[in-house]
């Protein structure tokens, strides 16, 4: 069986501490929680983290066993596929909201009056390809741009921290702790990019100091995203709910852009290439679902099954991101309430008992059901 690497895995787990948290998620907390909302933005950041971290030690602990495998174990089958169907559906709609986030990106701030087919399209057939190519391209791919985007986001970053005022929305709680809570609330959709890690579990390849610089890095994005919003809020102020994109509002309303020239708007970019293999990701996991769930063997049929989910999902939207971040506030964020403890509280029973896998054992495949990765 192909594995990523330790170094691999902990890039992809700090970026799903990242992913989509810069763009349009300040700006929802913001219209909830008001001057609050930095809490709220702390709030959802720590539940994601506790995932990662939880998520790290049962790859560790079952370094061998996928989770399919070990839902199996624990589980009846049809316990187990109910268990995948929640967790499918939610990564599922996820992708497609990476997706559509990144190419609103484009079409509403960089290029208005580009044709949105001219960005669909190589995004759905770049996430098909990484999806149906699995481990090997997810691990290339992550080694080649996680520069870019990292040094996309200290440039931001130092461009805006020169003109910060941190008192700008003091004093907090000023109509106590319901504003910040309400925010957290209806914002819980953007956490949960680390339930992929699940889907990484027996394909790892484990050195005894994963969990420890998986944290340590994982720990470091947190605060790093959390201070590039805190310095967003303070930056906008009453602004904020006029400002979809934080990223890009960091960027192209700073003077000291001006004087750097198109830089700010080249970090922004880079930026964007993270929503895109994040979506990838999500879209292979989907297929392992697929082949899961539905004894699929070929993988190329279930890459394209899972890609169609993602076009079938987007039109339901009229691939309008405005509608999918409606839907988010007042509907979505139900599901994440009940998947979020569901998945935290699973984390917990698996790491409670381990039963090693007999070698003669036979979980995810049987006989001729010999679904690749």
């Amino acid at each position: 069986m192909t594995k990523i690497t330790t170094n691999q895995y902990i890039l992809i787990a700090v970026f799903c501490i990242l992913t989509s948290k810069l763009m349009t998620m300040p700006t929802v907390i913001f219209n909830y929680a008001g001057k609050d909302a930095v809490f709220s933005v702390m709030l959802n950041i720590a539940i994601e983290l506790i995932l990662v971290l939880l998520i790290t030690g049962l790859i560790k602990k079952y370094n061998n066993t996928t989770f399919f495998e070990l839902l199996k174990l624990k589980f009846k089958k049809i316990i187990a596929i109910i268990i995948a169907s929640i967790l499918a559906l939610f990564l599922l709609f996820k992708g497609v909201f990476l997706i559509q986030e990144t190419i609103s990106f484009f079409t509403l701030s960089l290029f208005q009056s580009i044709n949105m087919w001219l960005l669909i399209i190589p995004s759905i057939l770049t996430i098909l390809y990484i999806s149906y190519k699995g481990l090997s391209a997810i691990g290339r791919s992550i080694d080649i741009y996680w520069v870019f985007v990292f040094l996309a986001l200290i440039i931001v970053f130092v461009i805006s921290i020169t003109k910060v005022d941190f008192t700008a929305n003091l004093p907090y709680f000023e109509n106590g702790f319901l504003p910040f809570l309400t925010g957290s609330m209806h914002s819980l959709f953007y956490v949960g990019n680390s339930l992929i890690l699940l889907l990484f579990m027996g394909k790892v390849e484990i050195k005894p100091s994963l969990f420890k610089y998986t944290s340590l890095f994982s720990c470091g994005m947190a605060f790093f995203a959390t201070f590039n919003i805190f310095i967003f809020y303070n930056l906008f102020e009453n602004f904020v709910p006029y400002c979809t994109f934080a990223l890009s509002n960091l960027s192209q309303y700073n003077p000291f852009v001006t004087e750097l020239g198109h830089i700010g708007w080249l970090s922004i970019v880079e930026s964007t290439i993270n929503l895109i293999f994040m979506s990838s990701i999500f879209c292979y996991c989907v297929r392992q679902y697929l082949q899961f769930s539905f004894c699929i063997n070929k993988k190329i049929i279930a890459a394209i099954i899972s890609g169609g989910l993602y076009f079938v999902v987007m039109y339901l939207f009229s691939f309008d991101l405005y509608k999918m971040l409606a839907f988010i506030k007042d509907y979505a964020y139900i599901y994440s309430l009940v998947l979020i403890p569901i998945i935290i509280i699973l984390c917990i029973v698996l790491h409670s008992t381990y039963k090693k896998p007999s070698l003669t054992t036979n979980i995810y495949i049987k006989g001729k059901q010999n679904a690749k990765v």
